[in-house]
């Protein structure tokens, strides 16, 4: 009983040993990420300072006109017009529905939509 204790007790030293050296190796690789973030954090403060205007496909506001809007030109009357509609129709279709708009299912008899 006690001998089975002393390996249980051996075993758990060496896992402890272990995670000892593995919080190390993890702080000296946090401690080498915190400079490399300061490092990336002053160069992102020295290009905004660099920072110039918009790229050149970026245009400026154009200014608001002073004063009363020109009027517009009529257009000519003939321009003025829409279509003419077609004495009568050229031709009718009729659409039928194969199946129900709902469901889906077959219909017994050809309807007309």
């Amino acid at each position: 009983m006690i001998k089975q204790l002393r390996d249980e007790n051996e075993v758990l030293r060496g896992e402890n040993a272990g995670l000892r050296q593995l919080v190390a190796e993890l702080g000296k690789r946090n401690a080498q990420l915190r400079e490399e973030l300061t490092a990336a954090e002053e160069r992102i403060v020295e290009l905004e300072r660099a920072r110039k205007g918009p790229p050149s496909l970026v245009k400026a506001n154009k200014p608001k006109r002073e004063g009363p809007k020109a009027a517009r030109r009529p257009q000519a009357k003939e321009q003025n017009q829409g279509r003419k509609r077609a004495e009568g129709a050229t031709r009718r279709e009729e659409q039928h529905i194969a199946r129900c708009p709902e469901c889906s299912c077959e219909l017994r008899k050809e309807r007309v939509a």
